[in-house]
């Protein structure tokens, strides 16, 4: 989920960071699932989709197929494969053994399941949609929204539909057509024009590794490291941008670096990202390394006063990190994944 704005010059901009969750369509799959290991068991349900996989996978689009259909009856048809029954014996005793026969039926190849069974498959889910949409729309960036667009596979079911309608009844629900579609015919569109989105909200700070100078007063004696006689603080996080921060496309960053021996020849820099707002060292949980750069230092005649500059330039789906050695003007750089490690 993700709130946008469209700006005056019709290109979107993010007021708040992507998010995501275990709401999607896939999670009422497991619904249904569960309902089938509860009838023939959990592990003749993993023999059959071993022994039988295509149709182990038939079996589930003709669930997503209904996910998507009105349902004008009080009772859904599921079809399944007859190779479930060379491993299954009397499915009918196994519903009543569970105590589902007044909610589930076997009818020759198809499970027969009252609408209010069926619907539980989506109610947890839908749930979560409902209370995290709830959550968004009182933030302070939320102010001034009033309408919610619905794409993507889920949002062709009538029961998330009628769900978000009737939840969140002073904003305009949009569906368009084919709203399974729109999330391609969108990155079709994103691919022509990658700047349609002219910024995002970072869900990571994002920074590099340094050796800093110890302060006994901002830092524990077990960070404490001597590196050429002199003491330095290990695996700090050097912050370029901090989570939660509008980033608009194109945007640089820029940090300076020196290196800390008088002869080194080349300074490599460690690309890290965090979920944490301020992170104060790389190796804190909830940090990690994307990527690395080596810059080539030749000219040592400066020792430990050489520069490099570190430039973050977040493009539309792409972070590239540029490397600089001030004296020679050798350059390197590196692309990395910014819709990736964003989502």
């Amino acid at each position: 989920m993700a709130m946008q704005e469209v700006r005056e010059d019709g290109k979107l901009q993010e007021i708040s960071r992507a998010q995501g969750g275990d709401w999607g369509g896939i999670y009422v799959d497991a619904e249904f699932k569960h309902m089938l290991e509860d009838i023939i068991s959990k592990a003749t349900v993993e023999a059959f989709r071993t022994a039988h996989t295509i149709d182990y996978i038939d079996l589930f689009r003709n669930f997503e197929k209904k996910k998507r259909e009105k349902q004008l009856r009080n009772n859904v048809l599921i079809t399944v494969p007859p190779t479930l029954l060379e491993i299954v014996d009397d499915i009918s005793k196994h519903i009543e053994d569970q105590g589902l026969d007044e909610l589930v039926k076997w009818k020759r190849d198809k499970f027969q399941i009252k609408l209010q069974k069926y619907q539980e498959f989506f109610n947890k889910v839908i749930d979560k949609i409902v209370v995290k949409i709830e959550e968004m729309m009182v933030s302070d960036t939320a102010k001034g929204t009033n309408v919610i667009i619905m794409v993507g596979g889920f949002s062709a079911s009538e029961f998330l539909q009628q769900r978000i309608k009737d939840s969140f009844p002073n904003y305009t629900v949009v569906i368009p057509p084919d709203c399974g579609l729109a999330v391609l015919k969108g990155a079709v569109l994103f691919g022509h024009d990658p700047e349609m989105i002219a910024a995002r909200m970072t869900k990571y700070t994002y920074g590099v590794r340094i050796n800093t100078r110890f302060d006994k007063d901002k830092h524990p004696e077990s960070r404490k490291k001597i590196i050429n006689g002199k003491e330095y603080c290990a695996n700090t996080f050097d912050i370029h941008v901090k989570r939660g921060r509008l980033i608009h496309c194109n945007e640089e960053t820029e940090e300076t670096y020196t290196p800390i021996y008088e002869d080194k020849t080349s300074v490599i820099l460690r690309v890290f990202i965090s979920v944490k707002e301020n992170p104060k060292y790389t190796d804190e949980e909830g940090c990690r390394e994307i990527g690395s750069l080596t810059v080539p230092m030749p000219d040592i005649r400066g020792g430990t006063k050489r520069k490099v500059v570190a430039k973050f330039k977040f493009g539309a789906t792409k972070i590239t990190v540029k490397g600089t050695d001030e004296t020679s003007k050798k350059t390197v750089d590196v692309k990395l994944d910014f819709l990736e490690n964003s989502s």
